[in-house]
């Protein structure tokens, strides 16, 4: 089973993670390609934040799109099952970024949570 690079999950289908969406391995460029430098942004995401209920998530969603950080949520729960995947993974879900702005995302996360003070997260 291939281990993906980007989030460390072993599920894959067709080259791609399932977990994360990134590419797996490479793929061999054609003369065709009209692609730059940069290779797809958008394939290549980290979780910055794991939320401990939807609240939280969508408090960091906002904050880091609040400071110009582009930012989804991913909620891990499974319909109809009672929050019974928060039991088995000890969290709700994980706020998502592009690889890039990762440093800068946890930096915002890391000052919330330094200015609202102890024992309020």
């Amino acid at each position: 089973m291939e281990i993906c690079p980007n989030c460390g999950m072993g599920s894959h289908d067709q080259g791609f993670c399932l977990e994360c969406g990134v590419k797996l391995g490479s793929v061999p460029e054609t003369q065709d390609d009209h692609s730059d430098s940069e290779p797809d942004r958008e394939l290549r995401t980290r979780a910055v934040y794991k939320a401990p209920d939807e609240i939280s998530a969508i408090t960091v969603h906002k904050i880091l799109e609040s400071e110009g950080i582009p930012a989804w949520i991913q909620s891990i729960q499974i319909p109809w099952y009672d929050g019974i995947m928060k039991m088995v993974e000890g969290y709700w879900g994980k706020v998502i970024v592009f690889e890039d702005q990762e440093e800068t995302a946890r930096r915002v996360i890391e000052e919330y949570f330094r200015d609202l003070g102890p024992g309020l997260h």
